[in-house]
């Protein structure tokens, strides 16, 4: 009901709430996107979608339970939108970032990428900075 009241179309979140079977629930008014295949991992990023208007592709080669890759299209505009969480520390960030990369260079489109990247830099007052990436 917020989504509609603020006229909000397209929403990508992050550690969304999910049920007993490990996934976002539809329910009336939007249309959710995540993995499919998360073979009993839990869902942690989706990508909703309030307007009926907008068609959208969904790409499950390069969805996981982490990051969901979606084509959004309407008369005007044709973007990819990428919904990530990345999981905390002491996973490697490296297989995040080489996934991300290969998104980019699969569908070679222009890509809106928002998440969770549970990134640690002194800038917000962590003690630790983020760890290296190395591809």
């Amino acid at each position: 009901m917020e989504a509609k009241r603020k006229r909000i179309a397209v929403a990508l979140i992050q550690e969304p709430y999910v049920g007993p079977d490990k996934k976002v629930e539809g329910y009336k008014g939007a249309r959710i996107f995540q993995c499919l295949r998360n073979e009993g991992e839990t869902t942690k990023a989706a990508v909703v979608v309030f307007d009926s208007g907008i068609d959208i592709t969904q790409f499950p080669e390069l969805t996981t339970p982490n990051v969901v890759v979606v084509g959004l299209r309407t008369r005007d505009l044709e973007i990819v939108l990428v919904s990530y969480y990345f999981e905390p520390v002491p996973h490697n960030l490296t297989p995040y970032m080489s996934h991300l990369m290969r998104i980019h260079e699969t569908l070679q489109q222009n890509i809106i990428i928002a998440g969770d990247a549970n990134a640690k830099n002194i800038w917000w007052c962590s003690q630790k900075p983020i760890q290296e990436v190395r591809r």
